[in-house]
């Protein structure tokens, strides 16, 4: 009569511990590709919102706005009232008063709108600072200047016109990794293109 051996605890603990160790060499690999692909959803995301918004405009009759914070991945829009048949909607005055509350949004994954003027800098956990001679450091924590730059400032709007027209904008949205990605709105057509993935530059002067 055969008799099964089954497992010993140990034997059970040791394969556990292989496998959290795969897992754990596995997760650093993993984590880009996915910062990546979160980056590209909220790249798309932000296509619809504007394309949405676009839309409200064609069939409201009304001039609507977008506005994002940069710093954080907060984006609003709302309309205006709608301008008379003297002023026309590209000429009206579009400073006025909301016709009524914005509708405020947030991107996914914590990306965030960055300024598309500048490129991003790649973020230092520390880095060491020379005062004296060679034997005497200190150390300057120090972040990304995106992760603190106009938390609470809102950027200038961007028109959606009932002519199917829009205001030309572009904007740049940061991701993990200090990667980012262009979304760019032709005013003339009120079509979106997303650009490709870029890293962030370098930090200048810094030491590794």
């Amino acid at each position: 009569m055969s008799r099964t051996r089954g497992y010993t605890l140990l034997e059970l603990l040791i394969v556990g511990a292989l496998i959290a160790v795969l897992v754990g060499l596995a997760m650093p690999a993993m984590r880009r590709p996915l910062a990546r692909s979160q980056l590209r959803g909220a790249a798309s995301e932000l296509r619809i919102a504007l394309a949405k918004t676009r839309l409200r405009a064609i069939e409201s009759g009304a001039i609507w706005t977008l506005r994002y914070q940069p710093g954080s991945g907060r984006f609003a829009i709302a309309p205006r009232p709608a301008p008379t048949a003297a002023e026309g909607f590209e000429t009206a005055d579009v400073g006025g008063e909301l016709a009524e509350e914005p509708e405020t949004q947030q991107l996914d994954n914590d990306i965030l709108f960055h300024d598309p003027e500048t490129a991003p800098v790649a973020a230092q956990p520390s880095v060491a600072a020379f005062t004296g001679d060679l034997a005497t450091t200190t150390v300057i924590e120090t972040v990304a200047p995106s992760a603190i730059a106009g938390m609470e400032q809102w950027s200038a709007p961007v028109f959606f016109y009932p002519t199917g027209r829009t205001s030309s904008a572009r904007f740049r949205l940061l991701g993990r990794y200090d990667e980012f990605v262009d979304v760019t709105l032709r005013g003339l057509t009120g079509s979106v293109k997303i650009g490709n993935l870029q890293g962030a530059k370098p930090a200048q002067g810094v030491l590794p």
